[in-house]
């Protein structure tokens, strides 16, 4: 068959396998789930009111809003708004298969082992957990970056890298954290000068994401991200554990009775086995390695000790780097380091040597298929409806209505609020009041920097010294017109301006290389010289 049309073909089949159980009748049950439908919706109507980039989301209920967007990544939501949550999923899924079949094949050129890679990336045990598990829909997004931001080290163009990484930023960032240091590593093996201009596009492009995240987070209860039960040390995974563990839907807990499975999968160790029988075998024998004949030695062993290295921050062995180091905390589980595990072993199996034992390994392409097909399963499934907005029993499906407690204001000190004693005034469309005395008025939204309000046009900004840290307003008596709007700070105003001004000095020069520079860089051609006839 024609390759060109083999590999889409393996593609679709892999694809169609993996998300068979979208197809189903129903909401996929995950531990997450209900967090995700919840908060789609509210993006969405945030988006629909004006919010762009959306920062801060109201519902489903009055006193349940927070700005959530600000500092918790938002990619997956602008995905799921625009696709829905199950287009997302299949744009994801498509999104890390090619992105492991083109970086396997730019470092390779081998067509089977890019196929090898794709197929054991997405069919990998950890890859299934978060689909139909955990429901970490975001994490998912940013490990299908993964690959592009490797293959974007080996591109020529530093923009390509930049991108990628900056789309990680902004899908799930303690991914980020844990990727960094391999990917460093990974740039500095195949060094160029233009990796210098990485950082700067880096910076420009995610500045309307990270500027205001650093800056204001001081006014959120950051501490609680990393804290309770998202505290790591409650969520190491033992060796046992790694080599194979029960597949389950349960939770992560303190100690080895975990309900969930963090294995890295018996294909994944399978790989593992067989490059170092290629490695070690031949070595024994007083011969040159078998791959070293390639030329694919260096990049073999920086996979091998990036497996080992994740697998390590797995363990309560990394238990000192953790301690040391603030920032993972921010990765809450350490078992997350899986998602590297599995992009290593997946890289792994691409660096077999398949051109000389092409009858040994076409198999192994299908054996992650075979092997993982009962993990492509969710526990059960839910009515369509039973996440919806409208759906009165919500509250009781989804905590605090998916209101993160971490990412509330500071100054709110308790939550959820008690119940309304009147109808709140609204924050999301003007009103009109007429007391006879002066009066304060108490919304249910939360003040956070950006909100003020408008009393007859004048700008003044809302009190919030209650226990809830609603917004308060001092109304003269008589008839006055009000208005409650969230507005940008000067930091968020910069940021949206420098990725915006960034983008488009991107776009420009993209352009110009493209339909200028081979103009420029053309030589002159050397003048014409006749040669005399004899």
């Amino acid at each position: 068959m024609n390759k060109k049309i083999l590999i889409p073909l393996i593609a679709l089949v892999s694809l169609i396998i993996s998300l068979y159980p979208l197809t189903k009748s129903g909401f996929i049950a995950g531990h997450d789930s209900g967090y995700h439908a919840t908060r789609t919706q509210l993006f969405q109507n945030a988006f629909k009111d004006g919010q762009f980039p959306v920062r801060w989301i109201e519902g489903p209920s009055p006193g349940q809003n927070h700005p959530l967007f600000q500092f918790y990544p938002p990619g997956f939501y602008y995905l799921s708004s625009f696709l829905t949550i199950y287009g997302a999923l299949i744009v994801i899924s498509l999104v890390g298969w090619l992105g492991m079949f083109l970086f396997i094949k730019k470092l390779t050129h081998s067509n089977l082992g890019a196929l090898a890679s794709a197929t054991l990336f997405i069919f990998s045990p950890y890859h299934f957990s978060q689909l139909y598990v955990r429901a970490a829909y975001p994490e998912l997004l940013a490990t299908a970056l993964i690959p592009w931001t490797f293959l974007g080290v080996l591109h020529s163009s530093p923009v390509f890298l930049a991108i990628s990484i900056s789309l990680m930023v902004f899908s799930h960032q303690p991914t980020l954290i844990m990727v960094s240091i391999p990917l460093v590593v990974w740039g500095l093996m195949y060094w160029k000068k233009s990796h210098l201009l990485v950082p700067p596009l880096v910076l420009g492009l995610s500045a309307w994401f990270i500027l205001p995240l650093i800056f204001e987070q001081r006014f959120i209860r950051a501490g609680m991200l990393s804290s309770n039960y998202f505290d790591f040390h409650q969520h190491f995974a033992t060796i046992r554990q790694l080599l194979y563990s029960p597949w389950g839907f349960g939770i992560s807990v303190l100690g080895s009775n975990d309900g969930m499975s963090f294995q890295l999968g018996i294909i994944n160790w399978l790989v593992v086995a067989i490059i170092g029988f290629f490695l070690i075998f031949p070595l024994y024998k007083g011969e040159p390695a078998v791959l070293g004949e390639k030329g694919y030695t260096k990049n073999l062993i920086f996979f091998l000790i990036t497996l080992f290295f994740s697998l390590f921050f797995c363990t309560d062995l990394s238990l000192p780097s953790w301690e040391r180091f603030s920032l993972l905390g921010f990765v809450q589980y350490p078992w997350r380091f899986l998602s590297i595990a599995t992009f290593s072993t997946a890289t792994l199996a691409g660096l077999l040597p398949y051109d000389n034992y092409k009858k040994y390994f076409y198999p192994l392409i299908l054996l992650p298929i075979l092997f993982n097909l009962k993990y492509i399963a969710p526990s059960t499934y839910l009515p369509k409806d039973y996440f919806n907005l409208n759906n009165q029993e919500l509250l009781k499906n989804v905590p605090n209505g998916g209101v993160e407690i971490g990412y509330l204001p500071i100054w709110v000190t308790r939550f959820p609020p008690p119940p309304l004693t009147q109808p709140p005034y609204p924050t999301s469309s003007p009103f009109s009041t007429n007391f006879p005395t002066p009066t304060i008025i108490k919304t249910q939204t939360h003040y956070f920097p950006g909100w003020i309000a408008k009393i007859d046009g004048q700008t003044t900004i809302p009190a919030y010294n209650n226990p809830d840290g609603f917004m308060e307003l001092a109304i003269p008596s008589g008839e006055h017109k009000i208005e409650f709007k969230f507005t940008s700070t000067p930091i968020r105003k910069f940021s949206d301006y420098l990725t915006l001004s960034s983008s488009l000095i991107l776009v420009l020069s993209l352009f110009w290389s493209k339909y200028f520079g081979a103009t420029l860089a053309a030589p002159k051609k050397s003048p014409r010289i006749s040669k005399a006839k004899p």
